[in-house]
């Protein structure tokens, strides 16, 4: 029964994963290529960046060599992999990469929902809120692929593992945090320094889960402590 039951609630998530895919692709199933001006922009400092085999200060719409910051490397690295391992064309087969990426953000969103409260149709009910938020060329959104909307799953992900680092102790899962939250500050860096503040303020509000955090963490040193003093023990005695 319980075999069945899990499967019924797989075959749904991928049905909502596919509906997510159908209606964001669907916004570029008449037209494939990228829709807004900032798209082309980052199309444009990837591809540069496979072209020199390395970061370049110059704006690659000129021929001259004219200064350029590249604020988001991040993400322009991450788009160059993609074209790289790929094979993908940059411009014509853009429009598949904001369905791939909203699918994976209502994936992750939901195991973060279900973790949370522990109710599967309440993560259900996250993926299809989220599938509903509006995009246009003003606000942007899921419909594009921008360096905000490829920070939306490691947002997700950040905030899981947070969330888990502090209520089970568990320093991997904090360290996993740090480096998400890291990889969001290179990716996109004024996602990134708002996560942090947020983060700051879920310790702050959770005096608790921080004292059991503190403690935790006390014992799992202490317990590393008491087995190196008995392969200390062990040693002298062996030497003796």
């Amino acid at each position: 029964m319980i075999l069945k039951k899990n499967k019924l609630r797989f075959f749904i998530v991928i049905l909502i994963l596919i509906f997510i895919f159908m209606i964001v692709h669907n916004f570029h199933s008449d037209y494939n290529y990228p829709m807004h001006l900032d798209e082309y922009h980052h199309i444009a400092q990837s591809v540069q960046i496979i072209e020199n085999k390395g970061f370049s200060s110059t704006n690659p719409y000129f021929a001259e060599p004219i200064r350029h910051e590249n604020l988001e490397p991040g993400f322009h690295i991450l788009l160059s992999e993609l074209f790289l391992l790929t094979g993908m064309d940059p411009v014509g087969h853009y429009g598949f990469l904001p369905a791939l990426f909203a699918c994976l953000s209502a994936f992750i969103l939901f195991v973060l929902v279900t973790k949370i409260t522990n109710k599967f149709w309440t993560g259900i009910f996250a993926m299809l809120f989220f599938a509903s938020l509006k995009s246009s060329v003003n606000i942007l959104g899921i419909n594009f692929f921008t360096p905000l909307t490829a920070c939306i799953p490691l947002i997700y992900l950040f905030l899981l593992m947070l969330i888990e680092a502090l209520s089970e102790g568990d320093i991997k899962k904090l360290f996993i945090s740090i480096i998400l939250s890291s990889c969001l500050v290179i990716i996109y860096p004024l996602c990134g320094t708002l996560i942090i503040p947020i983060a700051f303020l879920y310790f702050l509000l959770n005096s608790r889960i921080i004292r059991g955090f503190y403690f935790k963490t006390k014992e799992i040193f202490a317990i590393e402590r008491l087995n190196k003093d008995k392969i200390s023990y062990f040693k002298t005695v062996l030497l003796t």
